[in-house]
């Protein structure tokens, strides 16, 4: 972990929570949603979690599958008309509660222990927001590629440097304290069509340093 603070005393993370934003997902989601509650630290029982499903109202069976997972108690999901996928990801942090937050999209999955290595981090570390390795994969899941910003500029975050002269910071891979929704305006990042994950790390980047960490997420 690119970081040398010495361990402080911050609140254990207890609950994180997961937001999926998705609209006629149905060949993707299952291997999402599996991702996310499969978790170790969700199944041992060292992190509660606390998932939304945001659906547009898809009309190719992907409803039915959430119902499913909804039914045995896995997740929540809402499923209607919406502006787009930031307005969408609204929705869910809205319902966020504990002191982790994340989102991932529909034909994404987690590393089985990824919330437990966020955890550890945050736990020991005066940490705000974090980023793993940067994971390519195939149409099969097959992971090709991977590798490590082993350091991130707050003044490039800002500037849009990342995702034009650096490589982008990969969202699925970002987690930070739910505290930090608290600085951003949600009706701007309703009005995002595409670059409203830019606004989420500028946003983010404005009063806290991201860290780099050396693992799968």
């Amino acid at each position: 972990m690119s970081t040398s603070r010495a361990p402080v005393a911050r609140k254990p993370v207890e609950t994180i929570t997961v937001v999926t934003p998705c609209f006629n997902s149905a060949k993707y989601i299952e291997e999402t949603v599996e991702s996310v509650i499969n978790q170790r630290a969700v199944r041992e029982g060292r992190m509660k979690l606390n998932y939304w499903v945001i659906d547009g109202g898809s009309n190719d069976g992907t409803q039915a599958i959430l119902q499913r997972y909804a039914d045995q108690g896995k997740l929540n999901f809402i499923s209607e008309k919406d502006s787009g996928m930031y307005d969408a990801l609204i929705k869910g942090f809205q319902r966020a509660r504990g002191e982790l937050c994340c989102y991932i999209n529909a034909g994404d999955y987690y590393h089985l222990t990824a919330f437990d290595v966020v955890k550890e981090v945050m736990d020991a570390h005066d940490v705000s927001w974090l980023s793993g390795w940067h994971v390519m994969y195939n149409e099969r899941s097959q992971v090709i590629n991977f590798y490590l910003q082993k350091r991130f500029f707050r003044s490039f975050i800002r500037k849009g440097i990342y995702g034009r002269l650096q490589p982008h910071i990969q969202q699925e891979s970002t987690f930070w304290r739910t505290e930090l929704l608290d600085l951003l305006d949600f009706d701007k990042l309703r009005s995002f069509r595409y670059a409203g994950d830019f606004y989420l790390w500028h946003s983010f980047a404005s009063q806290h340093e991201l860290c780099s960490v050396a693992a799968q997420l």
